[in-house]
């Protein structure tokens, strides 16, 4: 995980992800507004640069982006990602 951008309307997580051809390839996951998320125990520091995680979502539809609308993301480990 290289950066994550916590504001409204719209928090996202900037990753480098190595693709099939073994290329580092730059994706963006873009979250729910910040407001529901912090009400779900969210915050500007839920993320650290070098935290592994796994994303999962709709991948954008437009040709040559790469991007997913949040469905869901754990630590690279499995864990979760907020606990309460």
């Amino acid at each position: 995980m290289q950066r994550w951008i916590f504001r409204n309307p719209h928090p996202v997580l900037v990753m480098t992800v190595t693709d099939e051809s073994g290329r580092d390839v730059q994706w963006q996951v873009h979250f729910p507004p910040a407001t529901v998320l912090a009400k779900r125990g969210w915050s500007a520091e839920t993320f650290q640069p070098g935290d592994e995680v796994i994303a999962s979502g709709h991948p954008s539809r437009q040709p040559g982006t790469h991007g997913l609308e949040y469905r869901g993301v754990t630590r690279g480990d499995g864990g979760p990602v907020v606990s309460r």
